[in-house]
């Protein structure tokens, strides 16, 4: 999934100065003068792990255990030091690793690494919301999916344990842009920012994502509610029907209680905008 936010370039500027290290997209490593892509496929896997637990001490069994599995080279660890010796060659001074006590750690500033950086404004953005502060909320929200430019580690070989991460990593990707989403819809009800154009790329943002991860509830109650503020009732019914026949058809499960109340709002023309706080019983099914 590449980006699915219209990131203002301010944000953009901001979210991306000083990035030594990017996990979106294709792995890539700032070396002084250029971005340059790490060309091996296992120096990628190793480089994933390290990436995944910075400032950590990853140890070395664990590295050649995700490397190799049950087929590992006669000495393991002769030729795990040489792949770290050829990731720092790459990184010049961005990719400090060393090795400590059986294992190693890349020792990184959270800016420096586009990962760290969206996590921290993903969590800084969210508490932002919960305090009341939609604007912060949205600044900070804009600037973690500026980083957003493609599938986290999307070139490095697939492992079980980079599945499960990735997995986790998107799960914060839709939960920032649901809050950032819901902060955007807050500000025009309340009269703050009334651009019907913010309201459309609210709009075009969840039916990205909702094509990517179609079971998530929570966001299809915001894309009907989005729908009805921007004057499109029809459209917020169709999306309904959509979601319910797909979830009925592959999952054989119902839409909840709170989803069917918004829809019944929506038929009956008593949507509430003020509804708009998160709604305690759309908790979302598997994407």
């Amino acid at each position: 999934m590449g980006t699915f936010w219209e990131v203002d370039p301010v944000s953009r500027e901001a979210a991306m100065s000083g990035l030594k290290i990017r996990a979106f997209g294709a792995l890539q490593v700032w070396d002084g003068r250029c971005w340059r892509r790490v060309t091996s496929g296992q120096e990628r896997v190793l480089l994933a792990c390290l990436l995944l637990r910075p400032n950590e001490i990853v140890p070395a069994a664990q590295l050649a255990d995700v490397l190799w599995g049950d087929a590992p080279p006669v000495r393991p660890n002769k030729v795990l030091g040489t792949y770290i010796s050829r990731l720092r060659a790459r990184g010049g001074d961005t990719l400090r690793i060393e090795f400590y006590g059986g294992g190693y750690r890349l020792s990184v500033e959270p800016d420096q690494v586009d990962l760290m950086s969206f996590e921290s404004r993903c969590r800084d953005g969210a508490r932002a919301f919960d305090l009341g502060h939609p604007r912060t909320a949205i600044r900070l929200l804009d600037e973690a999916l500026a980083l957003w430019t493609g599938q986290p580690f999307a070139d490095v070989p697939e492992r079980d344990t980079f599945a499960f991460e990735v997995a986790n990593i998107c799960e914060s990707a839709y939960l920032g842009f649901e809050i950032l989403a819901r902060a955007v819809l807050m500000e025009f009800v309340e009269g703050r920012d009334r651009d019907l154009d913010r309201i459309d790329a609210v709009i075009s943002g969840l039916r990205r994502v909702l094509r990517r991860a179609p079971f998530q509830e929570r966001l299809w109650c915001l894309l009907m509610q989005a729908l009805v503020l921007s004057g499109r009732p029809v459209e917020a019914i169709r999306a309904y029907l959509e979601y319910r026949t797909r979830l009925v058809d592959e999952l054989g499960l119902e839409p909840s209680v709170e989803l069917r109340t918004v829809y019944q709002e929506i038929i009956t023309e008593s949507f509430r905008p003020e509804r708009l706080g998160r709604p305690a019983g759309v908790s979302g099914h598997a994407g």
